[in-house]
């Protein structure tokens, strides 16, 4: 008779160990790993927007072929238009630019993250020169991953993992 409550107080105490570890443990923020293939250098924006629903709610300003300064979506930035110098418009988004060195990888944690939030990145050829690659990820779970590759001035792949 004692041995079963002993067993049951054990099981108690472990699943509310368990249960509040869960609970209190920090949000596990996406990573990016950019494959950089080329001889060449690539500037790389990671963001993350608190108060976008879906890639659409992300709105960027871009300077165009013609050196006219205009906001943007992200289907314009993926249409094949030529647009440099890209920044996000809305205040709320918080930015992060690295430089994603010629032949070598580059991964980065999007710090700036929470459950909900929508985050994505721009890679831009050397100095606000053309658009590379670009996307915006709407993931409500930790664990997200996305890995980007780059071949002869192109992203040739790309890839999401929401955990």
């Amino acid at each position: 008779m004692l041995r079963p409550r002993v067993s049951l107080t054990i099981l108690i105490v472990l699943s509310t160990i368990l249960v509040g570890w869960t609970v209190l443990s920090p949000d596990e923020p996406p990573t990016l790993t950019v494959e950089n293939q080329d001889e060449t250098r690539y500037q790389l924006t990671v963001f993350t927007a608190p108060n976008a629903d879906s890639p659409t709610d992300v709105t960027f300003q871009a300077t165009t072929k013609a050196d006219d300064r205009r906001y943007v979506g992200l289907a314009d930035l993926q249409s094949g238009a030529v647009y440099y110098n890209v920044t996000l418009a809305e205040k709320e988004v918080r930015s992060r630019q690295l430089t994603v060195r010629p032949t070598g990888d580059t991964t980065t944690t999007i710090e700036a993250w929470k459950p909900g939030n929508t985050w994505g990145y721009v890679v831009e050829a050397g100095d606000n020169e053309s658009i590379i690659g670009s996307d915006v990820i709407t993931c409500e779970r930790e664990g997200q991953r996305a890995q980007v590759t780059i071949v002869d001035g192109f992203q040739e792949q790309w890839t999401t993992h929401c955990a």
